[in-house]
């Protein structure tokens, strides 16, 4: 599912989305198969009205491959990428996985315990 080479976005879109997850999203989908770079997804996480960068912009990043199933490769994936490149080299979506879930009481406190509380 690696592209056979690197296409740069080009892309000027402005992305209205209400959130940084939807924009940085949206980025990705107009651009797929494209090296998408750090200063476009700044550029497409900044709030519209404010131009504000999200403190979280690194989270925001991540969430559309944990949380939405998408493919995003970095460098680690495809080592023709420079530092902080990235590509969606297709819109298809795995299965979402489960949201994360706070270990009860009970639980913590065997962990915990089982740890030596360190």
């Amino acid at each position: 599912m690696i592209p056979r080479s690197k296409i740069y976005s080009l892309g000027t879109a402005e992305y209205e989305q209400r959130s940084a997850l939807k924009r940085i999203e949206a980025l990705f989908l107009d651009d797929i198969g494209k090296v998408v770079t750090r200063d476009r997804i700044i550029g497409a996480a900044g709030d519209p009205k404010t131009g504000r960068d999200p403190e979280n912009r690194h989270q925001r990043l991540s969430e559309p491959r944990t949380e939405h199933g998408y493919t995003i490769l970095s460098r680690r994936d495809w080592n023709e990428l420079g530092v902080q490149e990235y590509v969606m080299p297709a819109s298809e979506r795995r299965p979402e996985a489960d949201k994360r879930t706070r270990p009860s009481g009970d639980c913590w406190a065997e962990v915990s315990r089982h740890a030596e509380n360190r």
